[in-house]
């Protein structure tokens, strides 16, 4: 079963009381109150029982939730996919995949209404979603570019992506651009251009028009060593 937190899990144990009929936990509390032991031991056994459906039942409500915020997302509508997607962090809190959604509606978020607070909430979402798996390349991309784009924190993208790049040894031209990126806004203009002289090494894979902001970026790097 997955994890729930303590606190999701104190609720789920306070509520088995509250929340289920008095009719269903009646002859419950009746064997409780039994002096007899063999009454007591089925009444506990009935109550576990209890507690595990009500468990697995938030369970099947967090992949739920999870999996309609996901096709909101696809939809575009943000808002409303947040509201699913933190009901479901709210029950399981150790699904990296969650808070990367979360991160991205966030993303998007600011996108359109320009407040900063999404692009405090993403980066928060992204740290969480590393912080349980910490070498997924969609999630640390995805971080980089925010951390480029939008709170502009150079030095932590690198890092994220000299993880993302070299450590993983992923090959994708597009993580080499936003590095490159990344080290000229730091002024490390040789580091800048040794990293776009290596995209050329996906040259097979670059469109015309990356090929032409390929050579715009090593010209304008070339330009700053100067």
């Amino acid at each position: 079963m997955k994890i729930l937190s303590k606190l999701i899990l104190f609720t789920l144990l306070s509520s088995v009381v509250i929340s289920c009929s008095p009719d269903r936990l009646k002859p419950i509390r009746k064997l409780a109150r039994s002096q007899n032991l063999e009454k007591k031991e089925e009444a506990a056994l009935l109550y576990k029982e209890a507690v595990s459906t009500l468990v697995n039942a938030y369970s099947s409500s967090a992949g739920l939730n999870k999996t309609i915020g996901k096709q909101l997302l696809i939809k575009g509508a943000y808002e409303k996919a947040l509201e699913h997607l933190e009901q479901s962090r709210d029950i399981i809190n150790n699904d990296f995949e969650t808070y990367h959604c979360i991160a991205i509606c966030h993303v998007n978020l600011y996108k359109i209404n320009r407040n900063k607070e999404h692009l405090i909430k993403a980066k928060e979402n992204y740290k969480y979603a590393l912080n349980i798996s910490p070498d997924r390349p969609g999630v640390l991309y995805d971080y980089a570019q925010l951390l480029v784009f939008g709170t502009e924190e150079y030095q932590e993208a690198v890092n994220i992506l000299t993880h993302y790049i070299y450590k993983l040894k992923t090959q994708d031209k597009n993580g080499y651009f936003l590095l490159g990126r990344s080290l000229f806004l730091l002024g490390e203009y040789d580091k800048a251009y040794e990293v776009y002289s290596s995209i050329y090494n996906f040259e097979k894979e670059l469109t015309a028009e990356e090929k032409t902001s390929l050579d715009g970026f090593i010209a304008e790097t070339l330009n700053k060593k100067r």
